[in-house]
């Protein structure tokens, strides 16, 4: 816990490098301690995805959300709203890197978990709409 403080710290001050050294050490005695698919590993995983992104390896932080949403799938029900969530940050990253197909595929999954939760008035169920619609329009 205070090594993911620390590197939080490191973040808010924009030093991204070291925030990702003390996310790093983190992830280690995490995996150490825990099973790998460890509810508690997928902050960690999170956590590294947000440096990632913050220093431009958008490779990297595809990599994080992956092992993420791999154990919030195992943890959680498949249409839990935080599995939801995941698949939206793969849809931003995948759209970020150009992969409009990959980012529509993963916005349709997405929604799919949105209208079993939410209703259909709901701001993020229409949120989620508009951007399976900005994104069919760049793969035009």
């Amino acid at each position: 816990m205070c090594l993911n403080n620390i590197s939080c710290v490191y973040e808010n001050e924009k030093k991204y490098l070291e925030a990702l050294e003390y996310h790093q050490k983190a992830l280690i005695i995490k995996n150490f301690h825990l099973s790998n698919n460890h509810l508690n590993l997928s902050v960690t995983y999170n956590n590294l995805a947000t440096i990632y992104d913050c220093i431009g390896q958008l490779d990297l932080v595809l990599e994080h959300f992956n092992l993420l949403l791999k154990i919030k799938s195992k943890s959680h029900l498949i249409n839990h709203l935080d599995i939801g969530l995941t698949l939206e940050n793969i849809c931003l990253i995948n759209e970020m890197k150009g992969d409009f197909a990959q980012a529509k595929l993963f916005y349709e999954k997405a929604a799919l978990i949105r209208h079993h939760n939410l209703s259909s008035t709901h701001c993020n169920v229409i949120q989620i709409e508009q951007d399976i619609k900005r994104i069919l329009m760049k793969i035009k």
